[in-house]
């Protein structure tokens, strides 16, 4: 199958772009690497032994992402490209909403135009807001604190339109929990240009870029005062996007799914495991909690186990065991 990957040589992209190639998919990566690096192309092909594809080139410019349709002639897009960061959401709510929905506005636009029916949008489970219960199903209201949720939420109700409206334009929405770890080779682990959260601040640290961990909160109503949040191994999210295409075969229209492991860990016990498992020691600094911070969020898992009969597999232990 020719797919095409939006924000694909990202650390979520590029791990998908990675199990796609090793299943014979033809992959095209449309990247304007703000927080990525073009040398991720070759550690893919030298760990898939495939060819991948690859174009420069910003997802809200019209005239290009047609030039790329009409080229490539995908079969499925994935559509990661946008920007992530909870707090910077909140400094210039602005830019999220013109930068991502713009960009999903565009590459969906392109997709109908060039009668490419199927869709895998990278939504967040910031989309829920404050849990009015746990774990989050897909049922729960979404009521998001902060402008790149309300982002992700606005696509998807996008999304959700332009299915209703476009015969046999289908969209399947995975709401991501917390993204971590890498690949097997662990030359794809989350190193991006500008770290904000957990995981890649600990590989900062590992490599003596930074002098220590900081904790952001430690009297959240939790049981040792952190928050707590869905840690999902990056194998086992890009695995769902592999299950995700085959279930375009069942399904039409809009879906919406969680992927997460439907348990909760603090960042304490992030912290701890981490030294457990790399026989090190770790300096932490705790700082006041963030603006848009919640206590604690986990899902639940049963619809996507239940419709896609895919599940997370790896645990904790190999979250935290790393290669530097």
């Amino acid at each position: 199958m020719k797919i095409l990957i939006t924000g694909g040589l990202g650390y979520i992209g590029s791990n998908i772009a990675l199990q796609l190639l090793k299943k014979k998919n033809s992959v095209l990566i449309i990247d304007n690497l703000s927080n990525s690096s073009k040398s991720k192309i070759k550690v893919i092909e030298n760990l898939s032994k495939r060819k991948l594809f690859f174009k420069k080139a910003d997802c809200k410019n019209k005239s290009i992402i047609n030039k790329i349709f009409k080229t490539f002639k995908p079969e499925l897009v994935i559509h990661l490209a946008g920007l992530k960061s909870v707090s910077e959401s909140l400094a210039k709510p602005e830019l999220y909403y013109e930068e991502n929905f713009l960009s999903a506005s565009v590459i969906s636009d392109a997709m109908i135009k060039h009668n490419v029916k199927k869709l895998i949008f990278s939504s967040s489970a910031t989309v829920y807001g404050k849990p009015k219960y746990l774990p989050l199903d897909e049922k729960h209201e979404t009521n998001p604190e902060n402008p790149y949720g309300l982002s992700k939420l606005m696509i998807e109700d996008y999304f959700k339109i332009l299915s209703k409206n476009n015969k046999n334009f289908s969209v399947i929405s995975l709401r991501y929990f917390n993204p971590v770890g890498a690949d097997k080779s662990g030359k794809l682990s989350d190193n991006p240009k500008v770290p904000n959260n957990l995981f890649p601040k600990i590989n900062l640290y590992l490599k003596n870029k930074l002098n220590f961990i900081p904790i952001y909160g430690n009297k959240y109503s939790t049981y040792d005062g952190t928050a707590i949040r869905d840690y999902i191994h990056i194998r086992d999210l890009a695995e769902a996007h592999i299950y995700s295409i085959d279930y375009f075969k069942k399904k039409k229209n809009f879906v919406v799914f969680n992927v997460g492991t439907g348990q909760g860990y603090s960042v304490l016990e992030i912290i701890k495991e981490f030294m457990f498992q790399n026989k090190i020691n770790i300096k932490i600094k705790i700082k006041n909690k963030r603006k848009g911070d919640l206590p604690e969020i986990y899902s639940s898992v049963k619809k996507i186990s239940k419709n896609l009969g895919w599940k997370s597999k790896l645990k904790l232990n190999d979250m935290c065991l790393i290669k530097i």
